[in-house]
């Protein structure tokens, strides 16, 4: 029977992409693992199953911690550094005998991006492991749409032919002599800066050469380059907001978890919101609304609100037009 302390726990788990953590009786950590929803998840463990890993794990978990974060992707970084730090004995002993999946970058003269089950001691730059694969391919499908190098297994020693992957845009065809070496090594930068979770310094690149591009007249070039920045800027919810080292030193602080205690909230908080008034002498009068995601700033949900309905000084008043026409979801 579930111990009532876990069961307090898992109700005030929030429906939130994030990294949870389970633990045995001596407080050892037995396994990680990341969700699109936290609550979901967690409490599919302690459902009626069959599934194999259900019944060997879940009767050894005694505590659980979860760490919400902003989006999925931030999930799967922070679960990968924290099954690197922990080595969760059942991370290894429930994944259906298979080994987790890695990125691996080949050391060449035109690099390719491949989807590996075991890391060789080779000159290979390696990413991981992951524990989805199928999110993990999807993952590398769209990065090869703006950054494409090839993932094919090819020496490249001599001019070939294409095949059906520069076709469809999902490589540069540096085997046709398609592309330099020099703006290949480009595109394989971009990919290794998502993968270190350094994409964010990776976009002043882009800049850069964009501009140079420009400069020389090169049109063409600085297009490209401008697809990719319009990634980057786009990209929230498919890839990590917070490089790897802010994520994992998030996760330590746990900062939500922490202020659903102190405020002894029913429920741990993955959006917060903030209001202020602002007028002169009562005219011109606004209301603002700032919001927090996963523990950062979330611009999407940032509102300006122009006073309707109230005149003279009164910001109680105008407070509560703002917060009323924010949850009739009129603004």
């Amino acid at each position: 029977m579930m111990e009532r302390k876990l069961k307090e726990k898992l109700e005030k788990i929030p429906d939130t992409p994030g990294v949870y953590i389970m633990k045995d009786e001596k407080g050892q950590v037995i396994y990680v693992g990341k969700a699109s929803s936290l609550s979901k998840r967690v409490k599919s463990y302690f459902t009626a199953s069959s599934n194999l890993k259900n019944l060997v794990l879940t009767p050894q978990i005694k505590d659980i911690e979860v760490i919400p974060v902003y989006s999925e992707s931030e999930a799967l970084l922070l679960e990968n550094r924290l099954i690197k730090e922990y080595q969760p004995k059942y991370n290894v002993n429930l994944k259906d005998g298979k080994s987790y999946p890695l990125v691996k970058i080949t050391n060449e003269k035109f690099p390719s991006i491949q989807i590996v089950r075991e890391e060789k001691k080779d000159d290979g730059i390696y990413f991981g492991p992951f524990t989805n694969v199928k999110l993990l391919k999807k993952l590398v499908r769209f990065l090869r749409r703006y950054f494409p190098i090839r993932n094919c297994k090819k020496k490249i020693d001599k001019i070939s032919n294409v095949c059906t992957q520069y076709h469809i845009g999902l490589c540069s065809g540096p085997c046709a002599g398609k592309i330099g070496e020099e703006e290949y090594s480009k595109l394989v930068e971009g990919i290794i800066s998502f993968f270190e979770g350094k994409y964010a310094q990776f976009e002043k690149k882009l800049k850069k050469w964009m501009e140079e591009a420009i400069e020389r007249w090169d049109f063409e070039t600085a297009q490209k380059l401008k697809e990719r920045l319009f990634l980057l800027q786009k990209m929230k919810e498919k890839f990590p907001v917070r490089e790897e080292e802010e994520l994992v030193s998030y996760g330590k602080e746990n900062v939500l978890v922490n202020l659903a205690e102190i405020l002894n909230l029913p429920k741990i908080p993955n959006l917060i919101e903030g209001y202020d008034i602002s007028n002169i002498g009562g005219d011109m009068a606004a209301g603002s609304k700032v919001a927090f995601k996963g523990g950062i700033p979330y611009k999407e949900g940032y509102r300006k609100f122009r006073i309707k309905t109230v005149d003279g000084i009164d910001d109680y008043g105008m407070l509560r037009e703002v917060i009323r026409r924010r949850f009739d979801s009129e603004e």
